[in-house]
């Protein structure tokens, strides 16, 4: 399916091959993304992996075979599905990472992706599109894994680019300050939201001085200081095939798999950097309490207990300990309950050299104090023994849920390298109905002990802290701490603004001069400020898990926050409209039109907002923030960053031709969940003396969504009240 109006036959017919490979790509990896950060929540400790790792157990042992150059390679056939699943296991995770060098694990993973010695980025991406294949990459706290999934019939061609991007990267300083820009710009929505900055502090807290201790994207600092020669050492260091593990299940046999390995990665060379030495986890003597301060009503709560690495014997009984948590029923795993109103979760993950198991709940920050007192209770009442009843049914769920993760591909090799990785192999698998057989009240009870005692814990509050502190002193001595916002908020050592750095003097004069320039590359302000209303007819395609559906898309815009949005997708119609704070839908199949809700109405302002005619218009308001923020490759394009930040609304990064000044595209992050929305434009061409784009690209964490190709675009044509008019119950419109 053409992506463009008028494409080459052939450039059609291997778009819709993609497309189609990609929906059978999409239902053989849905639910793997957890199972693909094998480093850390796909390890076989942590409280959901053991169900995937169990069923590979069942699968029976791979067939393994070691190449001369060291690599180590484990086949799975599969042939359910004409899919194959590969994931190549190198000890580059955070834990390998130098002391200061937070992020380097991270980045170097990332740029794998961008561009080697024969493919430049560009390249690359285009011949994994036509594989239809996906290639992505993935870093913990044990190690990083490279993870490819591709038609059986294309397995060749896909671990050849998979071979090509570990073996050979260049490391381009271009593509390295692009990555380092989103990689800043993620890490600085995520510090917006105190449930992940509990999240990341209860780990710092917990190994404090261990590697483990630190967040597997990075740290600002770290990562902002990071040059291509630093990360080039780190992967030459780690990235060795002596040390590497090659997975490889699905439609495949053992002798075509390791035969196409051998031919592709047998060119792999050179020694490995010898593992870390194992640092011993920090043994907490006393409860250690840290507030971060946020402002806010409520507080987020984390608390941490160290716990065994991963195939010791307490591993499984702390499983269970985090399903009988706070006395939630035996159905529901991870012990989730209420607490003030909220869900109390339990995690238990277990790596190589340790393990941590994590209480979470939120609070009213005035009653902080008291849910932490049921926490702290909560945990206590786990070194009694349970009953017989009870423990039998934590036991009979421990075994059921044992294979349901094992659905995917993705799923079986990442549990599968996982316990390879901590030395328990297949013996984990083989021996796990035994050891929740085992399980005894009293053994139960004595791990809890061991592990979970309420003296020895961590204890993390985000939320106001002059409200925190005077109820947390109670539990033990409270230490105030700043989060990376602070240095989020500073300017990089770079010279650039960080994500949220305050806009010099200069920055802000140039960031007006350049929005002067925008403004009239595109037609000027007095053309902009005469429409009134506009109506855009368009072909759009959606990617939906990988499956592209085109459809025809129409919008009509009336001064002021009036909007229709109407879309027909596969037969699917859709009608929305805006009318100022209020508005109201139709879909196909409804039987009448009903009112939107808050949410969708606030979706739809901030679609009113996000045409090329408002975004210039928000750029010239003198009533917003507005600061040039440097250049960002776009499409190998150096494009003049632009931050706009109208009042009342949350800010848009624009990017600017470097000569033309035509607006290229936008980025707008939800900090909500830490997503990153980027649209991009092309094919300009004039409407009433403006420059209108006739092509649009839009991306979520750089996975293109949706493309649109303008079919025609009116202005003030007098769009009737009519148009936004709810219809009648049991009425057409």
């Amino acid at each position: 399916m053409s992506t463009a109006p008028g494409p080459a036959a052939a450039r059609g017919l291997r778009a819709l091959r993609a497309g189609l490979v990609s929906l059978l790509i999409a239902a053989a990896v849905s639910g793997a993304a957890a199972a693909g950060t094998a480093g850390d929540a796909g390890s076989p400790g942590s409280a959901g992996a053991p169900v995937a790792a169990a069923a590979a157990g069942a699968a029976g042992a791979p067939a393994q075979r070691t190449l001369d150059n060291g690599l180590r390679i484990a086949v799975f056939p599969d042939p359910h599905l004409a899919m194959v699943q590969v994931q190549l296991l190198v000890p580059a995770g955070v834990a390998a990472e130098p002391a200061g060098e937070e992020g380097v694990a991270y980045i170097t993973a990332e740029l794998l992706r961008h561009g080697t010695t024969s493919r430049d980025p560009r390249a690359f991406a285009q011949e994994l599109a036509l594989l239809g294949g996906k290639l992505t990459s993935s870093v913990g706290r044990d190690y990083a894994t490279v993870n490819g999934l591709f038609l059986s019939g294309d397995f060749e061609g896909g671990l050849e680019l998979l071979s090509d991007a570990v073996i050979y990267p260049i490391f381009d300083p271009v593509e390295l300050r692009r990555v380092q820009g989103q990689a800043l710009r993620q890490l600085a929505q995520l510090e917006q939201s105190p449930g992940l900055v509990a999240d990341d502090q209860i780990w710092r807290l917990a190994f404090d001085g261990h590697p483990y201790g630190r967040p597997a994207s990075g740290s600002f600092g770290p990562v902002s200081e990071l040059d291509a020669g630093r990360v080039r050492e780190f992967w030459s260091d780690r990235y060795r095939p002596d040390h590497a593990v090659l997975a490889i299940a699905g439609d495949v046999t053992p002798e075509r798999a390791i035969a196409v390995a051998d031919e592709w990665f047998g060119r792999w060379s050179g020694k490995g950097a010898e593992p870390p030495a194992h640092v011993r986890a920090p043994a907490a003597d006393h409860v250690r309490i840290r507030i971060v301060d946020r402002p806010g009503s409520r507080a987020e709560l984390r608390l941490g207990a160290l716990a065994p690495a991963g195939g010791t014997p307490d591993e499984t009984a702390l499983l269970a300990a985090g399903m009988l948590y706070g006395g939630a029923p035996a159905d529901r795993p991870g012990g989730e309950r209420s607490v003030f109103g909220r869900e109390l979760r339990t995690a238990y993950t277990a790596l190589a050299d340790a393990g941590l198991f994590i209480v979470a709940a939120s609070a009213p920050s005035d009653s902080a104090g008291a849910a932490v007192s049921i926490m702290l209770g909560d945990l206590r009442a786990l070194g009694r023994p349970p009953g017989e009843a009870e423990l039998a049914s934590v036991k009979r769920l421990l075994k059921n849920t044992f294979p349901m993760s094992f659905e995917t591909l993705a799923a079986r090799t990442a549990s599968w390298l996982a316990a390879d990785f901590r030395g328990s192999g297949m013996e984990f698998f083989d021996r796990y109905a035994g050891r929740v057989d085992s399980l005894a009240p009293a053994g139960l009870a004595r791990a809890a002990q061991r592990w979970l005692d309420p003296s020895r814990v961590v204890l993390v509050a985000v939320g106001p802290a002059a409200a925190l502190k005077s109820q947390l002193e109670k539990f033990g001595k409270v230490e105030l701490a700043r989060s990376d916002t602070a240095l989020a908020q500073a300017t990089n050592r770079r010279g650039e603004a960080g994500p949220h750095a305050a806009p010099t003097l200069a920055q802000r004069a140039r960031g007006r001069a350049l929005v002067a320039k925008m403004l009239a590359a595109h037609g000027g302000l007095a053309k902009l400020r005469s429409i009134k209303d506009t109506r855009v007819e368009a072909i759009a395609i959606i990617d939906v898990n990988g499956h592209k559906l085109e459809g025809s898309l129409v919008q009509a815009r009336r001064e002021p926050d009036h909007m229709v949005y109407i879309t027909d997708f596969g037969g699917l119609a859709t009608r929305q409209t805006l009318i100022g704070n209020t508005g109201w839908q139709l879909a196909s199949g409804d039987s009448e039109a009903k009112p939107a809700d808050q949410e969708t109405v606030g979706a739809l302002k901030s679609g009113f907002g996000s045409d090329l005619h408002h975004l210039l218009l928000a750029a010239s308001d003198p009533r917003a923030r507005v600061w040039a923020r440097g250049t960002e490759t776009i499409d190998t394009l150096a494009a003049l960053a632009v931050v706009v930040e109208p009042p009342g609304q949350a800010p848009r990064t624009y990017y600017l031709h470097p000569k033309t000044y035509r607006l290229l595209g936008f980025d707008q992050g939800d900090s909500r969940s830490g997503a990153l929305a980027r649209r991009k434009f092309s094919d300009f061409q004039t409407v009433g003396g403006i420059l209108w784009p006739y092509h649009e690209q839009r991306l979520l964490n750089g996975e293109t969504v949706m493309q649109v190709d303008v079919r025609s675009v009116r202005f003030n044509t007098g769009v009737p009240d009519a148009a936004f008019e709810m219809p009648a119950s049991g009425t057409t419109h």
